[in-house]
């Protein structure tokens, strides 16, 4: 869900000075009532959420042979190849 915004004029609320990287919590009768970000911070999580949506829209990306062989070859357990040469060998 995208975030939206409304704006609240400053006479209208008594709020803290929000410090970067830091969220207030403003409660009452023990429930969570909102949370005061930095202006900095509130973009940065805006841009992350716009980020994630459009990436959950790309398509998926299919492997390639070689990559399938990869991944199964990293599952296998045993000892890690590191020679060059026998690497090559293998994805040849």
């Amino acid at each position: 869900m995208a975030l939206k915004t409304r704006t609240i004029g400053g006479n209208e609320v008594r709020v803290p000075n929000p410090k970067p990287g830091e969220v207030a919590v403003i409660s009452r009768y023990g429930k969570e009532r909102a949370m005061l970000v930095h202006p900095a911070d509130f973009h940065r999580l805006s841009d992350l959420d716009q980020f994630l949506t459009e990436v959950a829209r790309m398509e998926p990306i299919s492997l390639s042979p070689d990559a399938v062989r990869a991944h199964r070859e990293e599952d296998t357990p045993g000892e890690p190849i590191t020679d060059p040469a026998r690497l090559a060998e293998i994805f040849d």
